[in-house]
């Protein structure tokens, strides 16, 4: 009864947070043992459920069993907006490309394996492929320790978070620009025992698109412009991809770490792109559960989804 009533003087007051909440109760001359019920009372509003902003929080890395660049290379596919992106991840540098193929078939996956990573990189020494049967020849064959599932959460939701922002400023790209844009920024970006996977091949960072100590006209003229050439979107896609990493790998880790909770889902109800569900992101004086957020996409086997909340994709 008290926590209903604690509710709807929550409501009452314009479903102020937490910590104005117990303040407010403090001022009133209510003893602070009611705080912890004030505390459930406004958790579980669901209306301050639709609207809590998310956190950010940073990201861990991964263990690696290959010693020398393209000694083994990590092959995968998944599906974005109904395309086939393919994923080639190599396991000493976790350096990846991305691209769009048009099916799984093997006359599809080779020609695009030897545009992105043979004919640039060379042919790795082993490669890694879980159940693709087009490219196994006959021969039935698993490898899966999770890190390239890993890294195809961390770059579906990259392009994800990088359309959502493109669409705010009216640009659009295809979903295998999108895989292709992701990768380089994940490759730029992330961070292994101090080395980005693009210094670990190449030595240096490639040469950025802009440095805020330019002091030319041409460097700072287009970002006012409406009809942008070719140079300015390719630039402010960069820009936006580069930021949208790192929030995707502070939701990566989140995610990682919920999977340590206990719970139970059955996985064979959830429909993605119908099912609403909650979820819950333990913040410190924050609501804990959110929702209802759309699912988009479940990975059965890794244990991870990916949602759309507040307009926004999280995994």
């Amino acid at each position: 009864m008290a926590k209903r009533l604690l509710l709807g003087l929550h409501e009452r007051f314009y479903h102020c947070p937490i910590g104005d909440f117990k303040n407010m109760l403090l001022r009133a001359g209510l003893s602070s043992d009611i705080l912890p019920l004030a505390e459930e009372a406004v958790m579980s509003c669901s209306i301050c459920r639709k609207y809590v902003r998310m956190p950010n929080r940073p990201q861990v890395k991964i263990g690696s069993h290959a010693g020398t660049f393209n000694q083994r290379v990590q092959l995968d596919l998944f599906q974005y907006q109904e395309v086939w992106i393919l994923l080639l991840v190599d396991e000493a540098t976790r350096f990846k490309v991305a691209t769009d193929v048009e099916s799984r078939e093997h006359g599809h996956l080779l020609p695009k394996m030897l545009d992105v990573w043979f004919v640039v990189l060379g042919p790795p020494h082993q490669l890694v492929l879980d159940q693709e049967s087009s490219l196994m020849l006959g021969r039935q064959a698993t490898y899966r320790n999770g890190l390239v599932e890993r890294h195809i959460g961390l770059v579906e939701i990259t392009m994800l978070k990088l359309a959502a922002e493109l669409d705010r400023q009216g640009l659009r790209l295809t979903p295998g620009e999108l895989a292709k844009e992701a990768a380089v920024s994940h490759n730029q970006s992330l961070n292994y025992n101090g080395a980005t996977p693009s210094m670990a091949v190449f030595g240096i960072l490639p040469r950025p698109f802009y440095q805020d100590d330019y002091n030319n006209i041409t460097a700072v003229a287009g970002a006012l412009q409406t009809d942008i050439t070719p140079f300015e979107k390719a630039l402010r896609i960069r820009q936006l991809s580069l930021s949208m990493v790192q929030r995707a790998v502070a939701e990566d880790r989140i995610a990682r770490a919920g999977r340590t909770r206990p719970h139970k889902l059955d996985t064979n109800i959830p429909v993605p792109g119908t099912t609403t569900i909650d979820f819950y992101r333990e913040i410190q004086g924050d609501v804990g559960w959110r929702g209802p957020a759309t699912l988009l996409r479940l990975d059965k086997d890794e244990g991870t989804a990916i949602l759309t909340y507040q307009g926004r994709p999280y995994l």
